[in-house]
């Protein structure tokens, strides 16, 4: 982990994700690593139970004890909207056309897979997009690699 700062003043746990921008044949044309997250029930998905991990109990803080709670419940989720700092893919001076963003969560490959989850299978996603100028269109999207 590290302390986030860039006006965040928190605790940020690196190696979370992996990006990568991409033409469709395949070949890498923009990479990206999510410089850190603070995991904490935003959102909830299908859950009967209260939020557990909040900014109401000083998630991504040091407690007393020296521990950093924070986590994402079961059935919640952690959404990060595209306001926040460094949710981007620098696409400055790739040319027009179709393209394919890949994102990993707890990536094997850099880190071993430091997450401790009940399920594993769904870590993966894509969109494909069209850049056309400064738009940019999801073509087609899929939490599946």
């Amino acid at each position: 982990m590290f302390w986030a700062g860039d006006g965040h003043d928190h605790w940020h746990v690196t190696g979370a994700q992996v990006s990568k921008l991409q033409k469709l044949g395949g070949q890498d044309v923009g990479t990206i690593k999510k410089v850190g997250f603070c995991f904490l029930d935003s959102y909830r998905y299908g859950s009967s139970r209260p939020a557990r991990y909040t900014s109401a109990t000083s998630v991504c803080q040091t407690k007393p004890n020296g521990k950093v709670p924070m986590g994402v419940s079961v059935r919640w989720g952690d959404i990060y909207p595209s306001t926040f700092a460094y949710q981007w893919v620098d696409i400055t001076g790739l040319p027009n056309g179709d393209y394919k963003l890949k994102v990993i969560a707890d990536p094997p490959d850099t880190t071993g897979g430091q997450f401790i989850e009940s399920n594993e299978t769904n870590n993966r996603g894509w969109a494909k997009i069209r850049l056309s100028g400064r738009t940019v269109t999801v073509l087609a999207r899929s939490a599946r690699p």
